[in-house]
Parts: structure tokens; C-alpha cells; sequence
């Protein structure tokens, strides 16, 4: 860990790569140090997925959406909706890593959510 002491600059050289950066001290400069390893590494990028769910009467009320970004980690967008007494439609898109997309799909299926992917 560098001291504020010591470190008179932080810089990103340009063109020299994600994460890496000079640091400059007094009296001399040091070689370029990779300052973050994560940001290195590969991410899996991020999948979209649109669904059409269909809810029970019974399940209209509760908050199954939110109960499901809470367990997994999808961002959800409720891109329509339409809710009637007895019956619930909604397009939603999921975004995230395919697996937890899949794991949410899942859990929606098993609390009584009917889900059919749009094509």
C-alpha cells in the first residue's frame, strides 16, 4: 500500500491497458504496476433475455419480481404489463450471466410463474 507520503501522482498512460498505471514518487518515477488483477480478467458479458410470465390470481399480490432480484443477481425489466383480476401478463427482460438468468427463470417457474421466452 502506497503512502500519500510518498505518492505525488497517479496517472493512466494511455495505450497502456486496462489497469495499468505509473505511479509517480518523489525524486523518481516506477515501472508500470498492474494496479487491479481483476480488471484483467475476462468478465462474462452480460445476456438479455425477454420472457412473457404469466401469473396466478393468487400470485398477482406478491412481489415475485423483486423476491427474484434479491435471490439472483439479474436486473429485470418489465418492458409490459397487464394485470386483471384473475390473470397477470408481463414482457420482462432479464440481464445477466446466462446461468443466473437460468437459475432465475427457475425459481419464477417454481413458485408458480408461467414462463415462455419470446422468440
Amino acid at each position: 500500500m502506497l503512502s500519500s507520503g510518498w505518492v505525488d501522482a497517479l496517472s493512466v498512460q494511455p495505450g497502456a491497458g486496462v489497469g495499468v498505471a505509473v505511479v509517480h514518487q518523489k525524486q523518481r518515477q516506477l515501472s508500470p504496476r498492474i494496479l487491479n488483477r481483476s480488471l484483467m480478467a475476462k468478465k462474462p458479458s452480460p445476456t438479455a433475455i425477454r420472457y412473457w410470465l404469466t401469473f396466478s390470481s393468487k400470485d398477482i399480490q406478491r412481489p415475485l419480481l423483486w423476491e427474484m432480484s434479491q435471490q439472483h443477481d439479474v436486473i429485470y425489466d418489465i418492458r409490459s404489463a397487464s394485470i386483471g383480476p384473475d390473470i397477470g401478463v408481463v414482457g420482462l427482460e432479464l440481464s445477466g450471466e446466462s446461468k443466473v438468468i437460468a437459475s432465475a427463470v427457475q425459481w419464477l417457474m417454481r413458485h408458480g410463474v408461467q414462463v415462455d421466452p419470446v422468440f
